[in-house]
């Protein structure tokens, strides 16, 4: 199962920007380590096994909606106003999640009960592959032929879009039906290089401070080359007998 976070509030002037997406990222990392970013206002989270942490819910759905609702409540409290969009297809969850307010629970079989009636000018052309400019052939065309929704798409005979659209057809109308199939494209985390110790008595010699920042230097450099990486800056950061940061 897929979660699909759209956030509403990201306007056209933010779309280069990397702060919204990042906060976006680092909520949905808090309720899955799988977590695709598919644009700056949009995150996908593969939520598999999610009914394990609600299990005093009597049934998946319910465990679910739980989960969808606690996504939303976690954006509330940094001030997100976002719609989730739960269903079996990641790309599915997307559509639904980017045009449908608050939360939708898709059922699987259901999606095109979901989709059929969003505008096809909402169709999504990279989630099937399709660069820009073969996208705008495409879409010359579905016009042409009188095809406005998702579902008009999804009815079409498959012969048919195979023999005058190609494999590119082909591909949107599996996204129309809510059956393409890909994997997320996950978001590494950055690993993060920091070491830190909290002392019983405060230190007043240089010499047990250097054995002190000796010990976590060390662990450091082990851990810079375990991903063999190296760095020319160190910060330093103490908290002096009166807990001051200095």
């Amino acid at each position: 199962m897929f979660a699909c976070i759209y956030h509403q509030s990201v306007s056209e002037n933010d779309r280069g920007e990397n702060a919204p997406s990042e906060s976006l990222v680092d909520r949905a990392f808090t309720f899955s380590p799988l977590v695709e970013q598919t644009s700056v206002d949009t995150v996908v989270l593969d939520i598999e096994g999610c009914d394990l942490m609600f299990a005093a819910k009597p049934g998946f759905s319910e465990a679910l909606s739980s989960e969808a609702d606690a996504i939303r409540q976690r954006a509330a409290e940094f001030g997100f106003r976002i719609n989730v969009a739960i269903a079996a297809n990641p790309d599915a969850a997307i559509h639904v999640a980017r045009n449908i307010s608050d939360v939708t629970m898709i059922p699987a079989g259901a999606e095109l009960t979901h989709l059929g009636k969003l505008s096809l000018k909402a169709i999504d052309y990279l989630l099937a592959g399709i660069e820009t400019d073969r996208a705008v052939e495409l879409r010359e065309t579905l016009t042409l032929w009188g095809v406005r929704t998702f579902g008009e798409l999804a009815k079409l005979p498959l012969k048919g879009i195979a023999q005058r659209l190609g494999p590119e057809g082909v591909r949107l109308q599996k996204l129309a039906q809510g059956k393409s199939e890909r994997p997320l494209v996950l978001v590494q985390l950055r690993p993060g290089f920091e070491q830190a110790i909290e002392l019983e008595h405060p230190v007043t010699e240089l010499e047990p401070l250097s054995f002190i920042l000796s010990r976590l230097l060390n662990q450091l450099c082990a851990n810079l080359n375990a991903e063999a990486l190296a760095t020319n800056e160190l910060r330093l950061r103490m908290k002096l007998v009166n807990r001051t940061e200095h």
